[in-house]
């Protein structure tokens, strides 16, 4: 089994071969046979844990892009490269589809920014469905992590598929609306929100996309509310996430009063751009924030 960046092109790559191709490349994958391309006509290659163990259930990780941007790029720019082998865990990375100039979207909520028409709520919670029925997926560690259009599609999937992703984690993103609506999870899902307070193109204080979204502050209070935890939030103590800003210089804030299980956290990157260059870790450290948030 391959593992690291190399895998995550290899996601990229395959979501744009045939799904004649994705089918036979499925059939003969390891596995004892079972599939690892999944998606139909948006075909998507599983990624494996490093040490795959069939007596063993593992996470699903999902992973999505931001607009305009891929798979590969994404997996290197969340500092996710690696997680297969440590923790060990599933990853699924697939494609968005080309918006209007021709760019990779998701279709996530009406500020940010895929083509209308296309329901990605049901393709990826499609897939995501049809990778748990086929592997050893321990259904109560099914998670999405993406960045800002990704983050966006991340928060639609925890709206709309609250019965299968159990946390969701993103960077640079927002809720998918200002005020809530729209929104109505089955269940809680805990939530980790990371945010620059220098990002100039989804700014933290919220603004004007392709229609009005949410800031970071608010998108941790909405769902805070859609969670049923106390509107009060505390300081969680600072965190050291990108080697080009001095010091610890990020800041947790942690939603109280929440469910058993669950949190609803806000990490802001006091100076952090848009594009932040994470330290390495970072992943690995997102991705055992959301294995500590199972079902339960």
């Amino acid at each position: 089994t391959t593992s690291g960046l190399s895998v995550g092109a290899s996601v990229g790559e395959s979501a744009s071969a045939s799904a004649g191709e994705s089918e036979s490349a499925g059939s003969e994958s390891e596995g004892e046979g079972r599939p690892r391309i999944f998606g139909g006509e948006r075909p998507v290659e599983l990624q494996l844990p490093v040490a795959f163990d069939e007596g063993r259930s593992y996470p699903l990780v999902l992973v999505l892009h931001a607009f305009g941007s891929t798979p590969a790029e994404e997996i290197e720019l969340l500092d996710l490269a690696g997680i297969d082998a440590d923790p060990g865990v599933f990853v699924l990375a697939p494609e968005g589809l080309p918006a209007t100039d021709g760019r990779l979207a998701w279709n996530a909520c009406p500020a940010c920014c895929g083509d209308t028409e296309s329901d990605d709520v049901a393709y990826l919670g499609g897939v995501v469905d049809e990778v748990v029925a086929a592997w050893p997926i321990d259904p109560a560690q099914v998670f999405a992590v993406g960045r800002s259009n990704g983050h966006f599609m991340a928060y639609r999937l925890a709206c709309d598929r609250a019965d299968r992703f159990t946390a969701v984690a993103g960077l640079a993103g927002a809720a998918t609306s200002v005020d809530g609506t729209g929104c109505a999870p089955i269940s809680p899902v805990s939530t980790l929100h990371i945010h620059g307070d220098a990002d100039g193109v989804i700014r933290y204080e919220g603004g004007w996309y392709d229609a009005p979204y949410p800031g970071a502050v608010a998108t941790t209070a909405l769902w805070a509310e859609h969670d049923g935890c106390d509107m009060t939030f505390e300081d969680g103590g600072a965190l050291d996430l990108v080697d080009a800003l001095p010091g610890a210089e990020t800041a947790i804030s942690r939603a109280q009063g929440c469910p058993a299980g669950v949190d609803v956290e806000l990490w802001t990157i006091a100076g952090g751009t848009h594009r932040p260059i994470l330290i390495p870790g970072t992943g690995a450290r997102i991705v055992t924030w959301l294995m500590d948030h199972p079902r339960r």
